[in-house]
């Protein structure tokens, strides 16, 4: 959880309905684009909060397109 302030890739996304927010920082390698760090910072319920945990511990050590293709499914089952 937190900020990767050397981060070379962030998003936000968020739910105007709940209210819910997700802004998620990666490090990641430019020579094998695989993920080196992530982190997040939530402003929200604690389903989002762990959905985001998650996810940043299940996509580490992947390539960018290993970690896209990481569904809310999988996030969800884990």
């Amino acid at each position: 959880m937190g900020r990767i302030e050397d981060a070379n890739a962030s998003a936000v996304a968020g739910s105007l309905a709940c209210g819910d927010m997700i802004a998620v920082y990666l490090k990641v390698d430019e020579e094998t684009q695989r993920v080196l760090d992530a982190k997040f910072e939530s402003y929200g319920c604690a389903a989002n909060i762990a959905a985001a945990s998650i996810m940043t511990e299940m996509i580490k050590g992947k390539t960018l397109r290993e970690a896209w293709q990481v569904s809310w499914k999988q996030v969800s089952d884990e």
